[in-house]
């Protein structure tokens, strides 16, 4: 039985793919959710639960279970699922069944206008070869399938269209793993991340490739290679030190963020590229970019755009402006910041201070080094995926920075600091922390001579990311 957009069947009736997602909404408003809401508890993105809702998506039967058990829904959305999956398999046979009869009809026509061979033999061949050439077309490899009557191939061409289809299964492969990128991004070794989103993409690739994909399809894989591209983007750029591959990257993300209209994935590309401009020293490109990621802006990225740019402004000597932009920033900071699968990390207070704290010091404001005190003191006191070995040794570094920018330099103090800020395990160590500390090393040349200084630089010599492979 074929079905509407609306997902409604010709005859009138619901299909049990739209009754499932019906039901998926009932269960999610009883329980006071918003889409946002429980796709986090779930682990997919907010886009997928509205498809689902809307008929537009199927799930597989884990993510059914997921849902059925968070929404406590007593197995009524497994049941439903499993409706939705036999109607899904009886139209998937239906059509292969259409297409082999339209092929029947090309056979027959074909064989019709064909001549007698004298011998016979000539003409096997050519039924071997027409064989061969119907085979290819319909996807099938071998000959026997073509040859076995309309039931074989119409088991064939379903076997065919079943594996190289894009499956809901292949699709919440791809999600979970992006979860699993997001959840550990702060304690996973970068090569190993780097691993895991090079290889998911690459299968992404291939798939788009292959070009076997519904239109629906096509989009869903396309948003996902460029939200892996963002994640190895910001690996090769905060934690890899591979510039022409972080900005290749993300260039893909902004691509597929633009033509599907993912604004999270837009603006998380837009507040990477900016940072990485802030850490090559160009505060001009990194406050445009900025500014122009607020034009896609979303919940999840307000805060960290803001922060970023009002950062950019502190480093130009803006400090009016930094102020006021660092304002919004807090206004715009989240209650429960939350983790996005393929986007920017949550944007935590501890986070949004150490912006702070890095855009007063380098706009000399005498705020910058209590700010900076104040973050270490937080990202100190933190656990887990909180804690942030990176960004605490941003913030130590900066700090380094704001005292040997005083009127009254402590040098000691400073390279002190900055010693702290490197000593850490090799699999914590980032090409952005290394770059950052060259620059504080600089703003210590004056005092080169001192065994402080000496100290911080000779540990800055053996200072090395891990690098990719090893």
């Amino acid at each position: 039985m074929a079905v509407s957009a609306k997902g409604k069947q010709l005859d009138g009736s619901v299909s049990a793919h739209a009754a499932y997602g019906e039901e998926v909404r009932a269960w999610r408003e009883k329980k006071g959710w918003s889409q946002y809401a429980l796709a986090h508890r779930a682990r997919v993105s907010e886009s997928m639960i509205g498809k689902i809702e809307a008929a537009q998506r199927y799930s597989d039967l884990g993510l059914a279970e997921k849902l059925d058990e968070l929404l406590q829904a007593g197995g009524t959305l497994v049941r439903g699922w499993r409706r939705a999956d036999r109607e899904r398999r009886r139209w998937e046979l239906e059509r292969a069944l259409a297409q082999a009869a339209r092929q029947d009809e090309y056979a027959e026509g074909h064989e019709r206008t064909k001549s007698p061979s004298p011998d016979g033999s000539e003409e096997a061949d050519m039924k071997r070869r027409d064989a061969l050439g119907l085979g290819a077309w319909l996807g099938i490899g071998a000959v026997g399938d073509v040859l076995a009557g309309p039931a074989g191939r119409a088991k064939s061409f379903l076997r065919w269209a079943e594996t190289s289809d894009l499956g809901p299964m292949t699709l919440s492969s791809f999600e979970s793993e992006l979860w699993v990128l997001a959840e550990r991004a702060t304690v996973m070794p970068s090569a190993e991340q780097l691993a895991i989103a090079e290889r998911q993409f690459t299968e992404i690739a291939v798939l788009l490739h292959r070009g076997h994909l519904h239109t629906a399809e096509k989009k869903e894989l396309e948003v996902l290679a460029g939200k892996y591209a963002y994640v190895k983007g910001r690996l090769w750029g905060f934690r890899l030190g591979d510039y022409s591959a972080a900005t290749t990257n993300l260039l893909i993300a902004q691509h597929y963020g633009m033509r599907h209209s993912e604004h999270t994935l837009i603006s998380s590309a837009a507040a990477t590229e900016s940072a990485m401009a802030f850490r090559h020293g160009d505060y001009p490109k990194s406050l445009e970019v900025a500014q122009k990621g607020r034009k896609y802006t979303t919940v999840h990225t307000a805060a960290r755009l803001s922060a970023t740019e009002a950062r950019a402004l502190g480093a130009l000597g803006k400090r009016t402006e930094m102020r006021h932009t660092f304002a919004r920033a807090h206004r715009e900071l989240r209650d429960d910041p939350s983790r996005e699968a393929g986007a920017t990390p949550p944007f935590f207070p501890e986070t949004l201070v150490s912006f702070e704290a890095t855009g007063t010091v380098m706009a000399r404001d005498d705020s910058g080094e209590q700010l900076a005190r104040e973050t270490i003191s937080r990202y100190q006191s933190l656990e887990g995926s909180r804690a942030d070995k990176q960004n605490l040794s941003l913030v130590e570094l900066d700090l380094g920075r704001g005292i040997v920018q005083r009127p009254q330099p402590d040098p000691d103090e400073a390279a002190s600091m900055c010693l702290r800020a490197i000593n850490v395990d090799e699999p914590e160590r980032s090409d952005l922390v290394r770059r950052t500390a060259h620059e504080v090393l600089q703003l210590l040349s004056p005092w080169a001579e001192r065994d402080s200084v000496q100290a911080f630089a000779d540990a800055l010599r053996c200072y090395r990311p891990v690098a990719v492979g090893s």
